[in-house]
C-alpha cells in the first residue's frame, strides 16, 4: 500500500504535464492558422486595391489617348444623399419684406412669385457675379439660396442650391430676372423649394472617373473634348405628389463648346437635360 501511494502522485504529475503539451500544441496551431488566414484577407485587400488602382488609370489613360482634357479628379461625394424637398407656397406676408418697397408683386397659384420693379435696374453687360449678387441681396426674399446658372440675350437664371450644390434646372427652384432692350432688369419670376432635408445616404456612390467612362462609352463625351469643370448637384428624380420631391445627386461635367453632361452618382446612368427643366 505504500508503494501504491508513492506512485499515484507522480502518475498525476506525469498525466498534467501531457495534457499542458497539447493545449499548447493546439494554441500553436490556431495562431498559425489566424496568421495564415489574416495573411490571405490581407492579400485580398491589397490586391482588390491594386486591380482598383490600376483599372481608374486604364481608364484615365484611355481618355487621355483620346485627346480629352480633364481637371484634377476629387473623389468628394464619400457622403452622397438623396434628399427631400416640397415646393414653397408663398403668401401675402412674404410680400410685406422690405425688399418689397419698390416693387410691384403678385402671386401665381400659390407657388411663384411675379414681380415688376418700380424702376429699371442697371447692370453692365458682362455683368459679374458680385454685381448680381448686389442686386440679390438688395431685391430678392431668400436670396443667398440662388446660384448663378447663365446669362441670355433677355434673362439671367439662377438655380436654387442646398449646402452648396445647385437643383440642376428645376423649374421649382429657379430665379429668372427679364431685362429690358437696354439691358436693364426690370422684372423677375421666383420659385423655391423648402423642408430640405437628407432621406437616405448613396451606397457605393459613382466615383466621377467611372461616371466620365460612361460617358465616353455611350459616345457623349468625344475625343479632343475639354472638360472645364466637375462639380455634384440634384436632379429631381421622383415626385411623390404635386408639392413633394425627391432629388438624387449627380455628376455634372462642362465640357467646352458642348454645355453639360450629368450622370447619376447612386445609379451611373446618364440624364440628359440638355432641353428641358425637370419639376
Amino acid at each position: 500500500m505504500a508503494g501504491i501511494g508513492l506512485c499515484c502522485p507522480w502518475r498525476r504529475q506525469e498525466g498534467s504535464t501531457v495534457d499542458w503539451s497539447k493545449i499548447k500544441t493546439i494554441f500553436i496551431i490556431a495562431f498559425l492558422v489566424l496568421d495564415v488566414y489574416l495573411i490571405y484577407e490581407f492579400s485580398k485587400l491589397r490586391d482588390a486595391s491594386q486591380l482598383a488602382l490600376e483599372s481608374e488609370a486604364s481608364v484615365e489613360n484611355r481618355l487621355r489617348a483620346d485627346g480629352i482634357e480633364f481637371p484634377e479628379l476629387k473623389n468628394d461625394n464619400n457622403e452622397v444623399n438623396l434628399i427631400n424637398a416640397e415646393r414653397a407656397e408663398f403668401t401675402e406676408e412674404d410680400l410685406e419684406d422690405a425688399k418689397f418697397d419698390e416693387q410691384s408683386a403678385e402671386i401665381n397659384r400659390g407657388k411663384e412669385l411675379v414681380v415688376s420693379l418700380d424702376e429699371p435696374y442697371a447692370i453692365d453687360e458682362d455683368a459679374d457675379l458680385e454685381e448680381l449678387n448686389t442686386f440679390l441681396d438688395a431685391y430678392i426674399i431668400h436670396a443667398d439660396q440662388y446660384a448663378f446658372w447663365e446669362r441670355g440675350e433677355t434673362t439671367i437664371t439662377f438655380y436654387q442650391t442646398f449646402e452648396g450644390k445647385m437643383f440642376y434646372k428645376n423649374n421649382n427652384g429657379r430665379l429668372t430676372l427679364f431685362l429690358n432692350p437696354e439691358g436693364e432688369i426690370v422684372s423677375y419670376t421666383q420659385t423655391l423649394l423648402t423642408g430640405i432635408e437628407d432621406r437616405v445616404e448613396v451606397e457605393d456612390p459613382v466615383p466621377p472617373l467611372s461616371a466620365m467612362e460612361t460617358l465616353y462609352q455611350n459616345g457623349k463625351l468625344l475625343p479632343n473634348s475639354v472638360i472645364t469643370d466637375v462639380e455634384i448637384g440634384y436632379y429631381t428624380f421622383l415626385s411623390e405628389n404635386t408639392t413633394t420631391y425627391t432629388l438624387t445627386p449627380v455628376w455634372r461635367f462642362v465640357v467646352k463648346d458642348q454645355g453639360s453632361l450629368y450622370v447619376n452618382v447612386k445609379y451611373g446612368d446618364i440624364i440628359d437635360l440638355s432641353n428641358i427643366e425637370n419639376n
